[in-house]
C-alpha cells in the first residue's frame, strides 16, 4: 500500500486502498525504525563474526561497517524528515557531518583490532552499539521537518518500553519551550544512544496548554505498511 507525507500535519498518510486518507500511527513508524535497527543490526553481527573467525580481513570488515552505519543512519533520517522530497542541502550537510564522526570512530576501532588491543568479545560488544545510534537520527529528521515547517514549540516525551534516565525524566517534566530547547535524542542525556524517548510539537502561536497527542502535534492510531518511503 502506497502512502505520502503530509507537511502540514507532518504525518504520513495512506494513499491508497481502504486506509486511503488515514494518518499513519507514530506507533507504526517507530515499529519500522525498530525493525530497520534489528536488521542492520543482524548485518554488523554477521560481519563481526566473519572477521573474527578470519574469514575476512579487518580493511574488508571496515568497508562493510561503513556501508551498513551509512545505511542505518541515511533511512532512519529520511524516515524521520519525511522522505527525499525533504531533503535539501542542511539536511545533506546534518548527516554528513554525522557519518564523518561515525566514519572516524570506525577507523580507531579497526586500528585498535589491528593493534590487538581488544578482545573478540570486545570487538563483538563495540560493534553492537552502532545499531543503537540510528534512532536519534530518525528523531533529529523529525526535529528538522517540524522546525523547516513552521513548528514553534517542542516538549520531551519519555520512552514507553525503553530505557528513561535521570536526565529524560527531567526534560520530561519541563512545559512546552521554544523549539531547539532541548537537545537533541540520543546526543546529551545519561542514556544517550539508548535513548527511545521521543519530542512532540506544536505550530501554535502561543505556548501550547495542553501536553496530550493533540492532531495538531501528530499521531493518531492505524496501520502502517512497510512499502518503502526513502524515494
Amino acid at each position: 500500500m502506497d502512502f505520502s507525507f503530509d507537511t502540514k500535519s507532518q504525518r504520513f498518510r495512506y494513499k491508497t486502498g481502504i486506509y486511503a486518507g488515514r494518518f499513519v500511527s507514530r506507533k507504526d513508524v517507530q515499529q519500522i525504525i525498530e525493525t530497520n535497527i534489528k536488521l542492520i543490526a543482524n548485518d554488523i553481527s554477521v560481519i563481526t563474526d566473519l572477521l573474527l573467525e578470519n574469514k575476512i580481513s579487518v580493511s574488508t570488515w571496515e568497508s562493510a561497517m561503513a556501508a551498513a552505519i551509512k545505511k542505518g543512519h541515511t533511512q532512519s533520517y529520511l524516515l524521520g524528515k519525511g522522505g527525499t522530497f525533504q531533503f535539501n542541502p542542511r539536511d545533506k550537510g546534518i548527516l554528513g557531518n554525522v557519518l564523518s564522526m561515525e566514519y572516524m570512530y570506525l577507523r580507531r576501532f579497526a586500528e585498535s583490532i589491528n593493534k590487538g588491543e581488544l578482545t573478540k568479545a570486545q570487538i563483538k560488544n563495540r560493534a553492537k552499539l552502532y545499531a543503537n545510534s540510528f534512532h536519534k537520527l530518525y528523531e533529529r529528521g523529525v526535529f528538522e521537518s517540524h522546525k523547516q515547517n513552521g513548528y514553534f514549540w517542542e516538549k520531551w516525551v519519555t520512552s514507553v518500553d525503553g530505557e528513561i534516565c535521570n536526565d529524560c525524566i527531567a526534560f520530561s517534566q519541563l512545559s512546552w519551550q521554544r523549539i531547539g530547547f532541548f537537545p537533541h535524542i540520543g546526543v546529551a542525556t545519561e542514556c544517550k544512544t539508548n535513548c527511545r524517548c521521543s519530542k512532540i510539537y506544536s505550530n501554535s502561536a502561543t505556548i501550547p496548554e495542553t501536553n496530550i497527542l493533540s492532531t495538531k502535534s501528530g499521531w493518531l492510531h492505524g496501520t502502517f505498511s512497510k512499502r518503502s518511503i526513502f524515494n
